[in-house]
C-alpha cells in the first residue's frame, strides 16, 4: 500500500482528492452560513436531539476521565454502552475535545466535512489501484469526488456515524483485491473490523459488500475454458480464507457488538414485528423519481419507499456499460450476476 504513496504524483492526486470534496462542502457550507461562517447549524432531526447531547457527554466525559456505564443523559438514565457503541466509536468524534461545550455545533460541521473528504482520498485510493490507475488523474478525481458527495452522502450527511462506512469502503475494497491477488489479508482484516466498531449498523452492510465484491473478483479468475466446479476446487483455499479473515474481524468487534446487543435487548428492540419481513411490495414505480435532480430532500426522507443513492449521471453509465460493444460479454454477465 505505501507504494501508492511514494510518487509525487500519487501525492498530488490524493491531496486533491481530499480537497475538492472538502472544499464543495465548504463553499455549501459558507453559502448556507453553517457555523462557523453563520448563525445556522446542522442541529436538526436526531442531530439535535441525539448526537449534540451524546457528543457533549463524551467531551465531557473525556476531559473529565469520568467514563461510566450508566449515564442520564437517556431519559431517567441508562445503559450508556449501547449508545457508545452506535453513536461515538469514530475516532474523529474525538474532534469535540477540542472545542468548548458551547461550540459543539462548530465541531459537529468540521466532524462531517472532514469525514466526507475523507471519503473522497480514500476512494481515490481505491481507484489508483484498479484499472483507473492507468487512466488520466482528472478521471479518477472525477469518481472520487463523485463518491465523496454522492446523493447518499447528501441524504445523510447528518447521520454522521455512517459517514465512516464512506471513508472506510473503498479501504474494504483495496484490503479485498490484496487477499485475492496478494494473498495478504491485513489491510481487509483491519479496514472490515474498523467499519464494523465505528458503527455496526453501517458495519453489517459493508460486511454484505464485501462478499458480493469478494464474489464479483473471484469470478474475474476464471479462464473462459474453465469448468466452473473445477475453478471452485482449485480456489477453495481463497474462499476458506476469506470466509476465515472475515469471521476473525467479526469475532473481534465483539467486545463492542456483545455488549451493545445485551443492553438493546433491555429495550423494545428486542420485540418481533413479522410484518417487517413480508416479502410483498409496498412500493411502486414512483420511486424511481428519486433518480432525478433534487428528489431527495429532507421532507422525502421521513415518508419514503426504498431508497435508491445512484445518482441519474451513474445510472446512465451503468446502462453504457452493458450496451457498450467493446465490454466483453462475459464481463457483463459477470458483473450481471453480482
Amino acid at each position: 500500500m505505501l507504494r501508492y504513496f511514494r510518487s509525487h504524483k500519487q501525492q498530488q492526486l490524493f491531496l486533491l482528492a481530499f480537497l475538492l470534496p472538502f472544499l464543495i462542502i465548504m463553499v455549501l457550507f459558507m453559502s448556507q452560513q453553517i457555523t462557523p461562517w453563520g448563525n445556522h447549524n446542522l442541529l436538526f432531526s436526531d442531530v439535535g436531539t441525539q448526537y449534540n447531547i451524546f457528543l457533549t457527554g463524551l467531551r465531557h466525559d473525556v476531559l473529565h476521565h469520568t467514563f461510566s456505564q450508566y449515564s442520564y443523559y437517556l431519559g431517567l438514565g441508562s445503559n450508556t454502552l449501547p449508545t457508545y457503541a452506535y453513536y461515538l466509536m469514530s475516532p474523529l468524534t474525538l474532534i469535540v475535545i477540542f472545542f468548548p461545550a458551547s461550540q459543539i455545533p462548530t465541531a459537529l460541521t468540521w466532524i462531517v466535512t472532514l469525514k466526507i473528504s475523507l471519503g473522497g482520498l480514500t476512494m481515490a485510493i481505491f481507484l489508483s489501484t484498479t484499472s483507473f490507475q492507468n487512466k488520466k488523474n482528472i478521471i479518477i478525481l472525477l469518481f472520487s469526488t463523485a463518491y465523496a458527495v454522492s446523493s447518499w452522502v447528501a441524504s445523510v450527511y447528518y447521520t454522521l456515524m455512517w459517514l465512516d462506512a464512506l471513508l472506510l469502503l473503498p479501504m474494504v475494497c483495496v484490503g479485498l483485491d490484496l487477499l485475492i491477488y496478494k494473498h495478504t489479508s491485513k489491510l481487509y482484516f483491519i479496514s472490515l473490523l474498523a467499519a464494523i466498531v465505528t458503527n455496526y449498523y453501517m458495519g453489517y452492510m459493508t460486511c454484505l459488500f464485501a462478499a458480493i465484491y469478494f464474489f464479483y473478483q473471484f469470478l474475474g479468475l476464471q479462464k473462459n475454458s474453465e469448468h466452473f466446479l473445477t475453478f471452485i476446487k482449485q480456489e477453495t483455499k481463497l474462499i476458506f480464507h476469506f470466509v476465515l479473515i472475515s469471521l476473525l474481524a467479526v469475532l473481534s468487534s465483539m467486545s463492542i457488538l456483545l455488549p451493545a446487543s445485551l443492553g438493546m435487548l433491555a429495550t423494545d428492540k428486542a420485540a418481533l414485528n413479522w410484518s417487517n419481513y413480508s416479502l410483498l411490495p409496498t412500493f411502486g414505480l414512483g420511486s424511481l423519481n428519486q433518480l432525478g435532480l433534487g428528489a431527495n430532500n429532507y421532507i422525502s426522507r421521513l415518508n419514503h419507499g426504498p431508497a435508491l443513492f445512484t445518482g441519474s449521471c451513474v445510472f446512465l453509465l451503468i446502462v453504457a456499460f452493458f450496451f457498450n460493444q467493446n465490454v466483453p460479454s462475459n464481463e457483463k454477465k459477470r458483473t450481471a450476476a453480482t
